[in-house]
């Protein structure tokens, strides 16, 4: 069983009829990209490498990303919006492939949209012997945004509770706002509203994405002495 999680690789071991061999892993590039379109016509390309000693099947899905107040994920199959090439291929030791890409859906223009292509290495099947598979999986973001769409953040509230202060923030605007390495720190007035909280806190933000039009909620604590 595969466990699939965002823009990181994933290690699931798989107890299937194969010998106990090597793992095979791979690189990809972008991990992330913002196209300027006004939905259809967007296009983009990721460039998969195989840095291993075997080659690597690959194959590649598209599922749209949905993230609501809490920073929780939900995620819906998304192939039909999207025509790909190609869906599925074996990359040979120390070569690359480039999967080309369109957004192909509905024609939307008010605010942008999430996506993620997830860029997966295929088991094996193979009909003896037990053994443990490393399957690695990669999420590349990708968000489309209709041109003249802006992000808009401010601090809609601060209050306190148990262990620390929790944080309203609104994206007013028309785009995905993706926090920086700041994290917090890079939200207007959020630092001079907590003056009792370290920057590395502030930075500590598990989902750094605020979706156009809508508030996310953070929880962030006090320095402790010493620091």
């Amino acid at each position: 069983m595969t466990v699939s999680g965002f823009l990181r690789g994933f290690l699931t071991a798989l107890a299937i009829s194969w010998p106990l061999s090597t793992a095979t892993a791979f690189e990809v590039s972008p991990m992330r990209m913002v196209l300027e379109a006004p939905g259809v016509g967007a296009a983009g390309r990721v460039t998969v490498r195989n840095t291993e000693q075997t080659s690597v099947p690959i194959e590649i899905r598209f599922e749209r990303r949905f993230v609501d107040e809490n920073g929780q994920n939900r995620y819906e199959p998304a192939d039909d919006d999207f025509v790909f090439f190609p869906p599925q291929t074996i990359i040979p030791v120390g070569s690359a492939q480039t999967f080309q890409f369109q957004y192909l859906g509905e024609p939307f223009t008010d605010k942008s949209r999430a996506y993620v292509m997830r860029v997966a290495e295929v088991p094996l099947e193979v009909k003896s012997g037990v053994g443990l598979q490393v399957v690695y999986e990669f999420g590349v973001a990708v968000y489309i945004a209709p041109p003249d769409t802006t992000p808009g953040l401010s601090v809609l509230s601060v209050s306190q509770r148990a262990g620390g202060y929790e944080l309203i923030v609104e994206n007013s605007g028309t785009r995905h706002a993706v926090l920086g390495p700041q994290g917090l720190a890079d939200i207007p007035g959020v630092s001079a509203k907590l003056t009792t909280v370290t920057p590395s806190s502030l930075r500590t933000v598990e989902n750094p994405i605020i979706p156009p039009l809508s508030t996310r909620r953070f929880i962030v604590t006090p320095a402790t002495p010493g620091q």
